[in-house]
């Protein structure tokens, strides 16, 4: 190099600038790193309460993590060298500071909540008590077995409804009848299904009155089991892997013949000739006072409409995918009666899953679709207690209706 350049002071001069350039761009290299390791907010207190099989994490954030938040589990301690090895559960909403994940069994645990930038990858800062737990969480609560206590499933067809008998073991508590078009395989084909009932464990038997023509697939779920989210379908207990289909035993009548026959082509349009004026009258017509006594009667009835509902919501935590546990519990309500607009299996339904505990922001939104399914019920009074029960986590959504409600409780 110094023979290219012609002398030795030439050599190290360069030599010397090349040098400074590694240092230069080793700084800003680093400077750019550390500005990508703060893109994103970090938990700052994360805290677990444990509840039968039900692991609730929360924490808190200076600001919303904008991929949203990872959460992980693992047996071993997570890390940065054990990360891969961690099961990711879901990725809760930026704005989410709370979530509750069901332990598959009573073994020891290490969760993580981990914020995600704009491409979805975790940040990698392990910080026990803010990004990751201190210490492995034992569910204690957490179910053994997962085979439903049901056996001896059975479906007759007998004219116009099916028959289902079965065998409910003793203290298994209420027990939820499913029917759909595709056979039950996993957990998730109860998204493509309808809640029928709620039976208690003395039952033996039920009536069904399917539409006629249709293969259905029916399934029974004890509903602790759905709670603990513990599903599982066994051909002969508690599901069949045939369908059943009706057949209509009644003909369909036709209509009556009203002997009226109507006009084939319409009355024909008149066309004024160009030299043809329009005959007008010099004053009203006057009307019988048996035609004017009528409209008074007819005026003085009249009541302003009432005021118009606002449109149903589904809260944004209940548009995705529910991670388990509790919030699983209530989209599979949403997804059944509620969306279907069966309000009175609606109420029911939202009535008994408000009968046990719940975490304080999933109950605020049962309580918000209770309210709606009673509105639309006409039950205005209980669905106006309702709404004041949902408003400290829903004010905005709760509002409007609360206000429609009062007028409708007004002029009632």
């Amino acid at each position: 190099m110094c023979e290219v350049l012609g002398s030795m002071e030439k050599c190290r001069y360069y030599s010397y600038m090349r040098r400074i350039t590694a240092v230069i761009a080793l700084f800003l290299g680093l400077g750019l790193a550390a500005q990508d390791r703060t893109a994103v907010p970090l938990p700052t207190r994360l805290r677990v309460a444990v509840k039968g099989a039900e692991v609730t994490l929360t924490w808190d954030a200076p600001s919303d993590a904008p991929g949203g938040w990872g959460i992980y589990r693992s047996p071993l301690a997570i890390a940065a060298d054990s990360l891969a090895k961690a099961v990711r559960l879901t990725i809760a909403s930026p704005n989410i500071r709370t979530l509750t994940a069901i332990a598959p069994d009573g073994a020891p645990y290490f969760y993580a909540v981990l914020p995600l930038d704009r491409s979805g990858s975790p940040s990698l800062s392990f910080l026990p008590g803010q990004t990751v737990t201190r210490q492995a969480v034992v569910a204690t609560g957490a179910p053994a077995v997962t085979v439903p206590k049901i056996t001896a499933l059975k479906i007759n067809a007998i004219k116009d409804l099916a028959k289902l008998s079965f065998t409910i073991a003793a203290g298994t508590g209420p027990v939820l009848v499913y029917r759909s078009i595709g056979v039950f395989k996993t957990p998730a084909s109860l998204l493509e299904a309808n809640l029928i009932s709620t039976l208690p464990d003395t039952t033996r038997d039920f009536t069904d009155f399917p539409i006629p023509g249709i293969s259905y697939y029916y399934a029974l779920i004890p509903e602790s089991n759905l709670k603990a989210g513990s599903i599982s379908f066994v051909d002969g207990l508690n599901t069949l892997s045939s369908p059943i289909s009706l057949a209509s035993t009644k003909t369909m009548a036709p209509l009556p013949e009203t002997g009226t026959l109507a006009r084939i082509t319409p009355l024909p349009f008149h066309v004024f000739a160009s030299n043809e004026t329009i005959p007008q009258r010099d004053s009203p017509a006057e009307l019988l006072p048996e035609t004017e006594k009528a409209i008074a009667g007819i005026l003085s009835s009249y009541v302003d409409p009432t005021p118009r509902a606002p449109a149903l919501v589904i809260l944004a935590p209940d548009r995705g995918q529910a991670a388990g546990g509790e919030a699983y519990a209530l989209s599979l309500i949403l997804q059944g009666a509620f969306a279907k607009g069966d309000w009175k299996a609606s109420v029911s339904q939202l009535s008994s899953y408000l009968s046990l505990n719940r975490s304080p922001a999933v109950a605020s939104r049962a309580h918000f679709y209770l309210a709606q399914a009673l509105a639309m019920t006409g039950s205005s009074r209980d669905a106006f207690f309702e709404f004041l029960k949902a408003r400290d986590f829903n004010a905005p959504e709760t509002r409007q209706w609360i206000l429609y409600l009062m007028k409708v409780l007004r002029d009632s």
